[in-house]
């Protein structure tokens, strides 16, 4: 699958579609996404705290959906006690 191609300065709103649970990631239907989202984040700390360990990296079958790698801490809404 083709890489996708986005661009945040179109003068249009996006849909950013957020995966936080293992479980969530896991059950995501790419082609479905594709259709609903523009880009999707990735919650990294949510991830972490689930504890969720995965043999490969899940996202990989995401193939050309734009992704967003995100860790919030506390202080923004996130699940760990991260630092900057």
């Amino acid at each position: 699958m083709a890489s996708a191609r986005i661009s945040l300065t179109d003068d249009r709103p996006m849909v950013v579609g957020s995966i936080g649970g293992s479980a969530d990631l896991q059950a995501l239907d790419p082609q479905e996404t594709a259709k609903l989202c523009d880009l999707l984040e990735i919650r990294l700390d949510l991830l972490a705290r689930d504890e969720a360990h995965f043999e490969t990296a899940p996202w990989r079958r995401l193939g050309g959906l734009p992704i967003l790698f995100t860790a919030r801490r506390i202080e923004e809404g996130g699940a760990l006690p991260l630092d900057a």
